[in-house]
């Protein structure tokens, strides 16, 4: 269909009106797939990806990922590509929201270097959220990836790490998933808050239990002057 001696595009012979050196990638005429990709507004590509993490497959998500890899070919200044990879985060943050464990892991290697972010208007990493849902599928999977373990004890807008998410919740089986990677089980929230003090203002004595014979600290206090043994009423997490 193409010829293979076909000359490389130059100024010369692109046309008139200069349009054929419109996608041209330094002495290379760009592919068709690039050409096409390049046609696609960045709203597009956040759309686009969105909806395969929400509604689609993990095919669907490699093709849409694979059309935007083309594209930077052709161009990818800075302020496009941290765009991109915030559509990217929106859409990890999507998968989880809607249970899609079996899309997380595509998404990540999309670009496994950003997956630990901190991400949206709360600040929280793709793990708060997928603790923050409960749904243990799409943790675990997280939890395969050492971006994620790495960030483990990342906080949030507030300082909250998953941990105290998990402590909230009242979910052991979190919590011990979570401290089998390492998570700090004395880590303290902007307030001093540690995940001791998040299951007793929640009423979780189960999880205060483990946590104690696990070694958390009995006696640290946060902000407010409260201890295991003396737990304030009204100080509820938000």
């Amino acid at each position: 269909m193409f010829a293979t001696n076909r000359r490389r595009p130059t100024a010369a012979t692109s046309g008139a009106d200069g349009n054929a050196t419109k996608y041209q990638v330094g002495n290379r005429r760009p592919s068709m797939l690039q050409t096409l990709a390049s046609k696609i507004t960045d709203k597009e590509w956040k759309d686009r990806l969105q909806r395969a993490a929400r509604e689609g497959t993990e095919i669907d998500v490699a093709r849409v990922w694979r059309m935007r890899t083309a594209a930077d070919g052709v161009k990818s200044p800075k302020a496009r590509e941290e765009m991109i990879e915030a559509a990217l985060l929106d859409a990890i943050f999507g998968a989880i929201e809607c249970d899609r464990d079996t899309l997380i892991t595509p998404l990540i290697k999309c670009k496994s270097t950003i997956v630990a972010r901190r991400h949206g208007r709360l600040e929280q990493t793709a793990l708060h959220a997928a603790v923050k849902r409960g749904y243990t599928p799409v943790i675990k999977e997280l939890l395969l990836h050492s971006q994620i373990i790495k960030a483990i004890d990342s906080g949030d807008r507030q300082g909250r790490t998953a941990l105290h998410e998990a402590a909230k919740l009242g979910r052991l089986d979190i919590i011990r998933d979570l401290l089998a990677n390492r998570a700090d089980i004395n880590a303290p929230d902007d307030e001093y808050t540690t995940p001791l003090h998040t299951a007793v203002l929640w009423g979780h004595e189960s999880i205060l239990e483990f946590l104690i014979k696990n070694g958390a600290e009995v006696n640290t206090r946060n902000q407010y002057g409260m201890s295991r043994l003396s737990p304030a009423v009204g100080l509820r997490a938000n």
